[in-house]
């Protein structure tokens, strides 16, 4: 099954969100909106796991030491990839403290053994490669081949005002569907 370890946002947030994206839904109705209930800050992606593999992720999002929650508002609008032609329209967060989900995304990637190998251990389970910069951010849409990419400066004052806090971690398991990916927890645990 697909799967990733994620960030929930809290439901005041996606509802925010949702409420704030709501024209930008209807003037590109071309992009491939993600589901307000599909909200999450993705810490590592998985890929196709089962059997040990899955059960190693579900131990490691159960047996965290206790992680810090953390507070977040929405940054601003930017493109996925950053430099070439836009494919994904995503929302950076401002984080306090600052690199808050870069920590747990880096002890995520030790409890699942991303990039190590330990003699005679487990490999590292899923396909994220542990060279990769970490880039918290919040995927919003898909661009189609040949949908036109919204104009970031006319959608700078788009995402809502406020602070939230993070404050739950899941491993999740995603469903590709003809209308979107459908994703389901599988297990979670509390941050601090």
């Amino acid at each position: 099954m697909r799967c990733f370890i994620a960030l929930p946002l809290p439901s005041e947030a996606r509802e925010a969100l949702a409420r704030a994206l709501e024209p930008l839904r209807a003037r590109w109705p071309r992009l491939r909106w993600t589901a307000p209930e599909g909200y999450h800050l993705t810490l590592a992606f998985l890929g196709e796991i089962e059997g040990q593999s899955l059960e190693r992720a579900r131990a490691a999002v159960q047996g965290f030491p206790a992680l810090p929650g953390f507070a977040f508002s929405f940054g601003r609008l930017s493109y996925l990839p950053p430099r070439r032609s836009p494919r994904v329209l995503v929302a950076e967060l401002a984080e306090v403290p600052a690199g808050s989900s870069a920590s747990l995304n880096r002890l995520v990637a030790e409890a699942l053994g991303s990039g190590t190998s330990r003699p005679g251990g487990p490999g590292p389970i899923g396909d994220c490669p542990p060279a990769r910069p970490f880039r918290p951010h919040l995927t919003l849409a898909r661009l189609g081949q040949g949908s036109p990419a919204p104009d970031l400066a006319s959608l700078a004052d788009l995402l809502p005002a406020g602070e939230w806090t993070i404050g739950r971690c899941a491993l999740y398991k995603s469903d590709l569907r003809p209308g979107g990916a459908v994703y389901t927890e599988l297990v979670g645990a509390p941050l601090l």
